[in-house]
């Protein structure tokens, strides 16, 4: 008998709960970023060592906005764009929203 957990709703319920963890193959993060204006949510794989201009860059190549009218917050606080992304503690906490 398959486990709960293996069914198709569950491995969907790992994944979710997965997808806000940074992936630490190298130094690869995963950052989820929210526009809490439209609720659109997308999801960016970026080095640690990137910075928040690269990751403006990446949001803009997704429909995000443009590069200068994006703001985007980490932990209280709003990013400079040549903060790198271990600087600014998004590699420990990969969750980003933006307006």
């Amino acid at each position: 008998m398959p486990r709960e957990e293996d069914s198709e709703e569950g491995v969907k319920e790992k994944e979710h709960a997965l997808a806000g963890v940074a992936s630490m193959n190298g130094d690869e993060i995963h950052v989820r970023v929210k526009d809490i204006t439209t609720g659109q949510e997308v999801f960016v794989a970026l080095g640690g060592w990137d910075t928040v201009g690269v990751l403006k860059k990446r949001l803009e190549g997704k429909g995000m906005g443009g590069f200068d009218a994006q703001r985007l917050v980490h932990a209280g606080r709003i990013l400079g764009n040549d903060e790198t992304l271990m600087a600014a503690g998004v590699a420990k906490q990969p969750q980003v929203r933006m307006w």
